[in-house]
């Protein structure tokens, strides 16, 4: 069968409107940003406190100075001077780009008033970290689960320092109608004790599969 890219074309654009419009609330594409927190000589952000009252850094940031109405789209990452936001879903890369700058603000915003409290200059930082930094089990947040820290520890075991980069991450999927339309399109014996869920499924780790291999390529 020929593949023609315009009719594609056509046929994607067609289901993004129908998406739009059946599923509004939903989208195509979104990011998550993993940020550093460091301190005023640029190291990571360990502990605030002492004794009992001490906690990771991202622990108190989080509940002293994130604001409760974006709270819900951060969360801790590997180690204690990490932080992690995820965007809401968009059918426009550009809606997602701007509340992720928007995000990183709000980071910003919470480092100056937790810096301001502790009489010290805080920074955002994001790639790799500036200094060699040792990683260990405590360098994970306390406020991790059992289950997530044990995950963690398991991965300093394995990568050690070379564990610690933040970077972005894209979440692309497909409309909704794209892939419901190209299902009831297939013919009836593929289509056969088959559920639409489980051709989703399918199309998406069989792409994510033959993408991979390109990933270096998007990067570039």
């Amino acid at each position: 069968m020929n593949y023609d890219p315009i009719q594609f074309a056509n046929k994607y654009q067609l289901s993004i409107e129908s998406a739009r419009q059946d599923f509004p609330q939903a989208g195509t594409c979104g990011l998550e940003l993993e940020l550093f927190l460091l301190d005023s000589d640029l190291r990571p952000l360990l502990t605030v406190g002492a004794g009992p009252s001490k906690k990771s850094f991202v622990d108190y940031l989080r509940e002293k100075h994130i604001p409760e109405s974006v709270l819900w789209q951060t969360d801790l990452e590997a180690f204690q001077w990490m932080i992690e936001w995820g965007t809401n879903p968009y059918y426009s890369a550009r809606g997602a780009v701007y509340e992720g700058r928007i995000l990183q603000g709000v980071t910003l915003n919470a480092l100056h008033q937790a810096g301001q409290t502790h009489e010290e200059k805080l920074h955002l930082w994001q790639g790799n970290l500036p200094y060699l930094t040792t990683v260990d089990y405590d360098s994970i947040p306390g406020g991790w689960h059992l289950a997530k820290r044990r995950y963690i520890e398991k991965c300093v075991d394995m990568y050690g320092n070379t564990l610690s980069t933040a970077g972005n991450h894209t979440n692309i999927s497909l409309p909704e109608p794209l892939l419901a339309w190209d299902f009831m399109h297939l013919p009836a014996l593929m289509r056969k004790d088959t559920h639409l869920d489980s051709y989703k499924n399918d199309v998406y780790i069989t792409a994510t599969r033959l993408l991979r291999a390109f990933a270096p390529l998007f990067i570039a």
